[in-house]
């Protein structure tokens, strides 16, 4: 199997973004883990890696529009087989969150017809692998706190203000 890559640079940093045949299935902000991640992938005899910054090209303009305040409908494929059966569902309820708008953990689990688990959707949450398209950062605590964020709760708050235009 081919694994496509390509850095793209952000106004809140550095993101790595992977493709298979199916689609895009990584987009995440830099992690000191990265270096591992390659290595890990490098060792695998059934997946070669290759560098791609062709096949970024409109994801590098989407996001580019998406960081100037821009409501963008992002129009990659997406590959979400990474994800358990729970997780995807979960993943393609908080695509359905409106930009600019928030819900609760509690509320994303009602929402994917499973009320009883949001800790099991805040696992999602954190397990997601397309952030920004996969929106979990509009997903909030119910007292109104930020929760958690795998990119970081300073880069959280930053994406919401800038959906909700208090940041340009």
């Amino acid at each position: 199997m081919k694994l496509y890559y390509a850095v793209l640079e952000t106004k809140l940093g550095r993101m790595l973004a992977t493709r298979t045949e199916k689609g895009l299935n990584n987009l995440l902000f830099h992690q000191p883990t990265w270096g591992k991640f390659f290595e890990e992938l490098e060792e695998r005899k059934d997946l070669e890696l290759i560098k791609a910054e062709g096949k970024f090209a409109t994801l590098r303009k989407q996001l580019k529009e998406y960081f100037t305040g821009k409501k963008v409908k992002f129009t990659d494929k997406l590959d979400l087989s990474s994800g358990s059966p729970f997780e995807q569902k979960v993943w393609r309820k908080m695509m359905q969150i409106p930009y600019g708008k928030t819900v609760s953990y509690k509320k994303l689990a009602q929402m994917a017809g499973e009320p009883e688990k949001a800790r099991a959707v805040g696992n999602a949450c954190a397990k997601n692998p397309l952030t920004i398209i996969v929106p979990c950062h509009r997903v909030i605590k119910s007292d109104g706190g930020l929760g958690g964020y795998a990119g970081g709760l300073e880069r959280k708050k930053r994406l919401l203000n800038l959906e909700s235009g208090k940041e340009k």
